[in-house]
């Protein structure tokens, strides 16, 4: 095992940061100690993240505990308290992935490697968890060694290693971890798989886990191949507009390559996939809707919009206008909500540089010549209202990305 552990950082680099996501359950303790075990052959720059869900009465102790073992080894740790407020237990476990997630992405830097200890076991069970809920080829690839994630990537180095070969490490080395009794709660549907489903299955084929791992393994190169031999369609049913797919060119493909074209597109943007009947909605409705017609479909916080020959994916997120905001252009603008806008300058483009001071407004009613600016930017009617616009005094001047009024702009 430890051989494993230090062929994969070879591989994927000692001089990368590591961020391990740390539970102090025995998984995540034999992962850190085999980490910690590497760091004596080359220097390795670990970090710990514990999750702190607050949903145990021995969540703090166990936060306690898991900062003491991280001094002990002389691991950077961090604890990140969540609040999760659902008391329904069958998306309690959806919600809380979804935001330890969401931290961990915001935790790890450029390049840098999240770990996780997900071994086999883990495997099987996302792999028949995804066959339950009818997953195609992509979904029972169930979950791969290390994939792209936030702005570095995420790594399970445990993956090839049954829950057993991984208690038996811990044992071997004594090592102390802490037991979680919601984990025994087959009312989550995890938990459900693996002390009722699997344990009847492995009793009658003990080494299954391992057999349901490999055919995760033959799904996910079928799906790799699926995706190198359909990328080029992909490309051809490209928006005009970037990040969008073209309805007329999605049409003029076969049903199943329309299908692959729309799941592998959204792979690119969003994490949670739409279901088949959402999924065939887009199909059936938004795909052959009038081109006049603006239809939506949405699931999660997620919404996919047709306008006019172009389909775009939206994160629903509330949007309060704010007030009207000077600014002087010497040091960039954050706009809550939109992002931040940057004052650079650049040679016959944009704005006159004599300008030294604008405001930032955002549109709060509808007039005939700023709905021309818009359509003439080919800016969506639902990005209207968050889409910043440069005034002079109480003219316009200016919409960030898409339009100059010629009365300011730059001589070339």
């Amino acid at each position: 095992m430890l051989e494993a552990i230090r062929d994969f950082f070879l591989h994927h680099g000692i001089d990368k940061i590591y961020w391990l996501a740390f539970s102090g359950g025995v998984d995540s303790r034999v992962l850190l100690d085999l980490c910690c075990q590497i760091r004596s052959s080359f220097p390795l720059q670990l970090n710990a993240v514990h999750i702190n869900h607050q949903l145990h009465p021995q969540a703090a102790s166990w936060a306690k505990h898991c900062a003491t073992v991280c001094q002990e080894y002389e691991v950077p740790f961090i604890e990140q308290i969540i609040n999760i407020k659902n008391e329904n237990a069958f998306s309690l476990e959806a919600i809380a992935r979804e935001q330890r997630y969401g931290i961990l992405a915001d935790c790890i830097g450029e390049n840098d490697i999240l770990l996780t200890a997900h071994h086999q076991d883990d495997q099987a069970e996302t792999l028949l968890l995804q066959l339950f809920r009818g997953a195609g080829v992509a979904g029972l690839s169930a979950m791969p060694t290390i994939k792209r994630f936030a702005k570095g990537y995420h790594a399970r180095p445990l993956l090839a290693f049954s829950r057993s070969k991984i208690n038996d490490y811990a044992k071997q080395h004594q090592l102390s971890w802490i037991e979680d009794t919601s984990n025994l709660n087959t009312t989550f549907t995890r938990n459900f798989i693996r002390h009722d489903v699997l344990t009847l299955v492995k009793s009658r084929w003990p080494s299954i886990t391992e057999t349901i791992a490999r055919s995760a393994s033959h799904c996910a190169e079928a799906n790799e191949l699926l995706e190198h031999f359909l990328f080029d369609i992909y490309q051809e049913c490209k928006g005009s507009i970037e990040n969008t797919l073209s309805v007329k060119k999605l049409l003029n493909i076969d049903l199943s390559k329309r299908k692959f074209v729309l799941r592998y597109w959204m792979k690119q943007f969003i994490d949670y996939l739409p279901n088949e009947k959402k999924l065939n909605t887009i199909l059936n409705d938004v795909l052959n809707a009038n081109q006049d017609r603006m239809p939506c479909v949405k699931w999660k916080n997620v919404a996919l919009r047709r306008y006019r020959d172009d389909l775009y994916l939206t994160c629903e997120s509330l949007f309060s206008h704010p007030d009207k905001i000077n600014w002087d252009l010497k040091s960039p603008v954050d706009l809550q909500g939109v992002g931040r806008l940057y004052a650079v300058l650049v040679q016959g483009q944009g704005l006159v540089s004599s300008i030294d001071s604008v405001s930032i407004a955002f549109r709060k009613h509808t007039n005939r010549s700023l709905k021309k600016n818009f359509q003439s930017a080919h800016i969506p009617p639902w990005e209207r209202e968050r889409t910043p616009l440069i005034f002079i005094g109480e003219q316009l001047a200016a919409i960030p990305g898409y339009f100059t009024n010629r009365m300011y702009s730059a001589k070339k």
